[in-house]
């Protein structure tokens, strides 16, 4: 489904994935898999910088807000396949709920962002 939307708004490939790596919980991931590369691009990267979501940002599905724009940084040296910095931009909802009443116990905010992933300079 999310392929069909994506193609329809003009995205014609899906170049990775994006999680948060098993050997820190906290290390945001970037795996370029789907890229005709060896090694494929690989980007272990923590947060430089941050900035608010301008006004003008999506606020999402249920006017949540939009998240934050972020600079990603490989600063250990661990990426591999030529990229170390990832951005994330035009962001779309995602902002937690200000509390957590009326929630049940485990939930989910749901966002859209574009990734712009570089290599050293």
């Amino acid at each position: 489904m999310l392929n069909m939307y994506l193609q329809s708004q003009g995205y014609q490939q899906i170049l990775g994935d994006h999680f948060f790596s098993p050997l820190t919980v906290s290390t945001p991931t970037f795996s370029l898999n789907k890229v005709k590369a060896n090694p494929f691009p690989l980007a272990f990267v923590t947060k430089k910088d941050e900035m608010v979501a301008p006004k003008s940002a999506c606020p999402g599905i249920k006017g949540e807000g939009a998240i934050k724009w972020l600079r990603l940084v490989d600063e250990a040296n661990l990426s591999k396949g030529g990229i170390n910095t990832v951005y994330r931009l035009e962001t779309a909802g995602g902002s937690a709920p200000a509390t957590c009443e009326g929630q049940r116990k485990t939930f989910e905010v749901l966002y859209a962002a574009q990734y712009w992933v570089y290599g050293p300079a």
